[in-house]
């Protein structure tokens, strides 16, 4: 991801949450900190304090937590929004896993009974197996327009 796209998922996440877009502090503190700048050095930028700017970046960074269900921090924002694309990306559909050629969907899966033509059938399951799910961020998710 690009600094561009960093910022476009960001502001996206910020007003799925908040119903505001990102203001321009907010991107820039973003655009700095995937450069690798320091508090300081975006402060100079804008011109603010370097109190300023990283209490904004807190603000900043707990709204995208809450979202995430992640901590997310000055050091891990830009691989944290990377994990969170591929999330979102590889989320849709709602697919969850797949297990000895079983697909399972979170809004399928309801027990080892089928129905089919209106009579119920018993599978058999071998009681042992264990079905790995991938979790994905399901508040974001929700949030997101299709």
């Amino acid at each position: 991801m690009d600094i561009q796209d960093v910022l476009k998922l960001a502001d996206r996440l910020v007003f799925n949450h908040t119903g505001k877009h990102l203001d321009d502090l907010q991107k820039t503190i973003i655009e700095g900190v995937c450069q690798g700048n320091k508090y300081a050095d975006i402060a100079e930028k804008i011109p603010c304090s370097e109190g300023y700017v990283r209490d904004k970046a807190s603000d900043l960074w707990k709204v995208l937590s809450n979202l995430s269900g992640e901590e997310i921090n000055k050091s891990n924002f830009c691989s944290a929004l990377e994990r969170l694309q591929f999330s979102i990306s590889s989320s849709v559909g709602l697919a969850v896993g797949v297990t000895n050629n079983l697909s399972l969907c979170r809004d399928r899966f309801s027990s080892s009974e089928n129905k089919t033509n209106g009579k119920k059938r018993n599978r058999s399951t071998n009681k042992n197996q264990k079905i790995k799910l991938q979790p994905y961020p399901i508040k974001i998710l929700e949030k997101l327009p299709n």
